[in-house]
């Protein structure tokens, strides 16, 4: 599947636009 990888990409995109 997919999803996983959307979520993961999407979740280390946000911490690193975060951080």
């Amino acid at each position: 599947m997919q999803v996983i990888h959307v979520l993961l990409y999407t979740i280390e995109n946000t911490t690193f636009n975060g951080s």
